[in-house]
């Protein structure tokens, strides 16, 4: 550490008097010390931006919006009141496309990142939480590190920063990391995850989103052999699989005898786990969520809640954003199939990717040229002005033609918890 500057309260202040634009790295390793010191400091004029803050955040407070505008590209339980409300501002974009968004649309002064202590050669780890956080640290004028002992140390090159990265460091240990208490699933989510196992075979490679149902699948996943994981979320039911020998790794097409992910969440013993475990890969979302790494894998299945699924087979998440780029890739052919489990009805349904014309059909919302104030919107006023501003090549987004457009409903497979088991009427599972 021997080139960077130790962090002092004057040096902080006088660093965020220079910035702008900030970077906070989020999920589990939320730097929860560093926002508080920046909280009580008599400034403004910042604006922050960053996936899910685990904790107590300051920015999701009222008495704090004359000061900073806060921007979540994926709003957890502790920011959808502050949403609401209109404290804090939710930007609709893929995970997979915030690295081009930090690079492109926003000049980055400071990255603010939660990191393992030094090896012998100074390197640090950003442990549980890749996600955008080292382009963050690629790309923001200064980063400040808060250096500590309770952050696991990950590998996979993205969760790797050199010290000559590092501007200022902070050391100050904070135990325990935002760990997550688990929702064991109850008998119905128990019911619809054996239903979906038995649509994953041995050798498969797997994804699972957040929330009780995709836990219960990977519960019901302890009798197949060699799994191999690509993922966003790893998480605790993935872990017990990988303990078990269930998750190995070995048949993947990339990757192989490595789990992917780009970040964890769950309680203590997952972070134990990924400590110095080079057998599981952090990798930026970038990598992760690409459509065109996702259907290298080999016969990927994706596992994601959803609120709803439309006639076009487009999958509404309001909840679990992350899912998108793993359903998106999980359409391609080949094997590939992703399982989307709704909320409403308990039912999983099978979406092949829409095509018009031969052109693939891609939910991305595009802002008219030159109007990025899509970007700053309060939630009420998103989804109609999404409609107003999408230009994707061949596809209505007014909600006009789902059926003629498309050529009528696409074919689904329903996997119900309530008896019947897997209903097929077109036979895609035989395919």
């Amino acid at each position: 550490m021997c080139h960077v500057i130790e962090l002092t309260q004057s040096a902080l202040r006088e660093i965020l008097r220079e910035a702008k634009n900030v970077y906070i790295q989020g999920g589990a390793s939320t730097p929860t010390y560093l926002l508080d010191m920046i909280g009580e400091m008599d400034i403004g004029g910042l604006s922050f931006y960053h996936i899910e803050l685990g904790g107590d955040v300051f920015l999701f407070r009222e008495d704090h919006t004359d000061r900073f505008r806060d921007y979540s590209f994926f709003v957890g339980a502790n920011a959808r009141d502050a949403l609401q409300k209109g404290w804090t501002r939710y930007i609709p974009i893929f995970l997979s496309d915030i690295p081009w968004f930090l690079r492109t649309q926003i000049r980055l002064d400071l990255a603010i990142v939660n990191v393992s202590t030094p090896d012998s050669k100074g390197m640090m780890s950003l442990g549980p939480t890749v996600e955008a956080a080292k382009v963050a640290v690629e790309v923001a004028r200064r980063t400040i590190a808060q250096v500590n002992g309770e952050v696991p140390r990950t590998f996979g090159g993205d969760s790797l920063i050199t010290p000559g990265m590092v501007s200022h460091f902070l050391r100050h240990d904070e135990p325990p990391l935002h760990v997550t208490k688990r929702e064991r699933p109850d008998e119905v989510d128990m019911k619809i995850g054996r239903n979906v196992a038995e649509l994953i075979p041995d050798g498969a490679t797997v994804q699972a989103g957040i929330g009780k149902v995709p836990d219960a699948v990977m519960l019901s996943l302890s009798d197949r052999r060699d799994l191999g994981v690509h993922t966003e979320l790893i998480s605790d039911g993935i872990v017990e699989l990988m303990e078990r020998g269930v998750v190995n790794n070995r048949l993947k097409a990339i990757d192989r005898y490595h789990t992917v992910g780009t970040f964890a969440k769950g309680e203590r013993k997952v972070f134990d786990y990924l400590d110095d475990n080079t057998s599981v890969q952090m990798r930026s979302v970038e990598y992760t969520n690409d459509t065109s790494v996702i259907r290298r894998n080999r016969m990927m299945h994706s596992i994601n809640s959803a609120v709803e699924v439309d006639l076009t087979g487009g999958a509404g998440v309001r909840r679990v954003h992350r899912a998108q780029g793993h359903i998106r890739g999980g359409r391609w052919p080949d094997g590939l199939c992703p399982w989307i489990v709704t909320f409403r009805g308990r039912e999983i349904n099978n979406s092949p990717e829409v095509h018009d014309q031969g052109r693939e059909v891609e939910d991305r919302p595009v802002p008219d040229a030159g109007d990025w104030s899509y970007y700053d919107k309060k939630p009420r006023s998103v989804r109609g002005y999404r409609v107003r501003c999408c230009r994707t090549e061949g596809q209505d987004h007014s909600g006009k033609g789902h059926r003629d457009g498309f050529g009528g409903t696409p074919p689904q497979v329903q996997v119900r918890a309530g008896g019947g088991g897997i209903q097929d009427p077109q036979g895609l599972t035989s395919r």
